[in-house]
């Protein structure tokens, strides 16, 4: 069974729960579709492994295959965490 699922919600809660939900995915795939090749590494290796129940690709390995600093990185990383948050409120406002 679900975990997140409350026992003691309706089936009305629990559908509209999973709509949030399937909405949530669609707009991270959305962003995610429009992201180029490096920033998509980045999504993934960085932002998204956590919620997969993975390790976070080191930010150096990142900055090593792209052949940039550390620091570049994490501006780079920034700059993919920045634009995510403006998606999801700009979803969040179309809704």
């Amino acid at each position: 069974g679900d975990m997140f699922v409350d026992p003691s919600s309706t089936p009305e809660e629990r559908i509209i729960k999973a709509q949030e939900s399937n909405d949530l995915l669609s707009t991270l795939e959305q962003f995610a579709e429009g992201l180029s090749e490096r920033d998509s590494q980045i999504y993934e290796g960085r932002i998204m492994a956590p919620f997969r129940g993975e390790d976070p690709t080191p930010a150096k390995d990142l900055a090593a295959l792209f052949g940039v600093s550390k620091q570049r990185m994490s501006q780079l990383e920034k700059r993919v965490r920045d634009n995510l948050k403006n998606h999801m409120l700009e979803a969040r406002q179309a809704a």
